[in-house]
């Protein structure tokens, strides 16, 4: 699996006026244990973006039977929610196999993150997740993103715990205020 990013810096015109591309390189230790519970439907504990460890229960993880995305976690954020989906920081420390969230959220105003439809490029699938944050706060720079999965811990009380699953750090774009920045990670095989 190729993992890249896209990251467009638009102005209030939203014209494109800065994009940086690169691989990303830092799939998580959450990744791996939440796409191993769904392979062998074993207990694994993940651990939250609060820091906190616990154990999907297993009668959710019957991934390749129903809604694989949604069994494996949500990341179609909604409009305002900054809790999952594609989120972005100011922190330039290297990402870690353990990392459980990002190092300095940038609270800014975030639009819905969308994912779509597998698609063929060539011979091969490809998949991407976007999201686009409204600066109406303060000029920052933006070091880092991430992409965070809401997974249910208790079914009957719909509990659910957000997840990282892949953090990476990027060469710094200046994010001034009312711009907007476009965050698009995509998956190919």
């Amino acid at each position: 699996m190729k993992i890249t990013y896209e990251i467009s810096l638009l102005n209030s015109s939203r014209r494109v006026v800065e994009e940086r591309k690169g691989k990303a390189k830092s799939l998580l230790e959450n990744y791996y244990l939440a796409f191993y519970r769904c392979l062998s439907e074993s207990s694994v504990s993940l651990t939250d973006t609060s820091g906190a460890s616990f154990t999907p229960p297993l009668t959710y993880y019957k991934c390749f039977s129903g809604d694989f995305v949604r069994k494996f976690g949500e990341l179609k954020a909604p409009e305002g929610d900054s809790n999952y989906g594609i989120l972005i920081g100011t922190s330039d420390v290297s990402p870690s196999p353990s990392d459980a969230d990002l190092y300095q959220k940038f609270s800014c105003h975030p639009l819905s993150t969308i994912v779509s439809d597998v698609y063929l490029e060539g011979s091969n699938p490809a998949f991407h997740v976007i999201r686009e944050f409204e600066n109406d706060v303060e000029e920052v720079a933006i070091k880092e993103f991430g992409l965070v999965a809401k997974i249910i811990k208790d079914v009957s009380a719909g509990d659910y715990r957000y997840v990282l699953l892949l953090r990476d750090v990027v060469t710094p774009i200046a994010f001034p205020l009312d711009y907007s920045l476009r965050v698009k990670i995509k998956f190919s095989f």
